[in-house]
């Protein structure tokens, strides 16, 4: 898979194609007709739809459809997009979308997009003791395959690659996030000596101790882009 990451510099551009692409509505049965497809709320590099399918027994769905133009990162995008979505319904299924599928498009092979249930979120806050409840039963169902820390397929935040203890991994990551930043903006003193200094004594000061005496970190999946524009409460599901 690619290893470098979207110019953070840029924003998505309009709609790039318009029409329901074959490979939408193939995982669906023979027959399924593409009815609509609209330009719904904003993403970071990305252009984000509302798709309504009828299938061959006249009944119709709402999905969400997320398209990138480009192989890199294009491609490894929306494969992380689909496996972490996936790993989360998995373990808790009323806690994120359902992901249906990942591909590219059958009419612009260069054209890349990951398939999930549509939700409507609304616009206010969630019930705070509710989301962390849910988060919470996340962290105890969920189970490394491997008893490491990390991910089997390459995200935005990490590679696809895996760690025996939760120090190795996080220092991977932020060494991750950090050189995207000397790619983005170059070299710099001041952060370089930062770095070095988060890296060799402020991150093994605060996890050390969490595996000191005894004391054991158990891998669990851990959402890697947490924050309010991120959650939302189906107002269908109330």
């Amino acid at each position: 898979m690619p290893s470098s990451d979207p110019d953070l510099s840029e924003s998505a551009p309009l709609d790039l194609n318009p029409d329901i692409d074959e490979n939408i509505i193939a995982p669906f049965p023979k027959g399924t007709k593409g009815i609509s497809k609209i330009l719904y709320g904003t993403a970071l590099w990305t252009v984000t739809s509302r798709v309504e399918i009828e299938l061959p027994d006249g009944k119709r769905r709402v999905l969400f459809l997320k398209v990138i133009e480009g192989d890199d990162p294009g491609e490894w995008m929306m494969h992380g997009e689909f496996e972490t979505m996936n790993a989360l319904y998995q373990n808790e299924p009323n806690f994120a979308p359902e992901p249906i599928v990942w591909n590219n498009y059958k009419s612009e092979p260069h054209t890349w997009f990951f398939l999930c249930s549509f939700h409507n979120f609304g616009s206010a806050m969630v019930d705070s003791e509710l989301f962390t409840t849910k988060l919470a039963a996340l962290h105890k169902s969920s189970i490394s395959p491997n008893g490491k820390f990390g991910f089997h397929v390459h995200t935005s935040v990490a590679d696809e690659e895996w760690s025996d203890s939760w120090e190795e991994c996080f220092v991977k990551m932020v060494t991750r996030l950090l050189g995207k930043e000397l790619k983005q903006w170059g070299p710099d003193e001041e952060l370089a000596t930062l770095s070095s200094h988060l890296l060799e004594i402020l991150i093994p000061r605060l996890l050390r101790p969490l595996t000191a005496d005894g004391r054991m970190v158990r891998p669990c999946l851990v959402h890697g882009d947490l924050w309010y524009g991120n959650t939302g409460t189906d107002q269908a599901n109330k």
